[in-house]
């Protein structure tokens, strides 16, 4: 399936990232690349996998609201209503 494909490719581009740190220390934490897997592991419903890039999404930027969305979903879909509903709401109060 491509989204497995495109799940592998992202986590290479993770590792090639973290390894270059020694050599730059200065590159940025991607909030967005953690969030785009997270994307691919929701499509083919590795929920848990989700919620743990969408997690590491939101700690390297609090203030991603689309993250929390997302995770928000993940939550839904894993039947953790509560969990979704203070995700729905911390990316409703970041969007204002």
């Amino acid at each position: 399936m491509w989204f497995e494909h495109a799940s592998k490719r992202i986590t290479k581009a993770h590792q090639l990232t973290h390894a270059n740190k020694k050599l730059a220390p200065g590159l940025p934490k991607y909030a967005g690349a953690y969030n785009n897997r997270a994307a691919t592991y929701l499509e083919i419903k590795k929920y848990p996998d989700a919620i743990a890039d969408y997690t590491k999404a939101i700690e390297l930027n609090p203030m991603y609201a689309k993250a929390y969305d997302n995770r928000g979903n993940a939550y839904k879909a894993l039947g953790k209503t509560k969990e979704a509903e203070e995700d729905f709401a911390k990316a409703k109060a970041l969007e204002k």
